[in-house]
């Protein structure tokens, strides 16, 4: 909301980059997420214990524990909304206490998923620093003097991730080009994406 007031005048303008920037992470967690979450298929806590009722027992959604996504949803948009704030503010006194919050935020998903039951700590760690990592490096890589821009774009069955531009100083006409992209991403049922 600080980019609406600051920027002479570019304050909506500013503040939808920022929104699609702490948007674009969350996705990006979000994709990284239940891509482990189905190639790892850890069983919830719930599945351990007797106190679930017998017809939760091994259904999907019971196999599906690592890692967590709310942690690692509250913590890439928190981490990215404080980076943003930090790079648009960098004397601000108030990008500290962002950062409190936003640790503080993530703290309390992270503990009351352990403390539902739904969660292992190792679960809720995982998708804290997943979802923090994410969220540091898409603003990051988003800043006016980056020239690596990522871009997800999506595509019948699947969705395009992709990293484009230069890596290091320009010291030659030759620069060294990044470029990096992965498949459509295949849906869970099995079937391959139309190529």
């Amino acid at each position: 909301i600080d980019s609406l007031r600051s920027d002479r005048g570019q304050g909506l303008r500013s503040f939808a980059v920022d929104s699609a920037i702490v948007m674009e992470s969350y996705l990006l967690s979000n994709v990284a997420v239940v891509t482990l979450k189905y190639a790892m298929r850890r069983p919830r806590p719930t599945q351990y214990s007797n106190q679930a009722p017998a017809e939760l027992f091994g259904q999907l959604e019971h196999q599906l524990s690592f890692p967590s996504g709310h942690t690692a949803a509250v913590a890439s948009a928190m981490s990215a909304t404080t980076l943003t704030y930090w790079l648009r503010n960098p004397e601000s006194p108030g990008r500290w206490a962002l950062l409190a919050s936003s640790v503080g935020l993530t703290g309390l998903t992270a503990v009351g998923r352990v403390q539902a039951g739904k969660h292992f700590p190792s679960d809720v760690l995982t998708g804290a620093l997943l979802g923090g990592a994410i969220g540091l490096i898409v603003p990051w890589l988003h800043r006016s003097e980056s020239r690596v821009q990522p871009s997800v774009g999506w595509a019948p069955g699947g969705g395009i991730m992709l990293l484009s531009g230069e890596l290091g100083p320009i010291r030659t006409s030759a620069a060294r080009r990044l470029t990096l992209s992965a498949h459509p991403i295949t849906n869970f049922r099995g079937n391959e994406p139309e190529h």
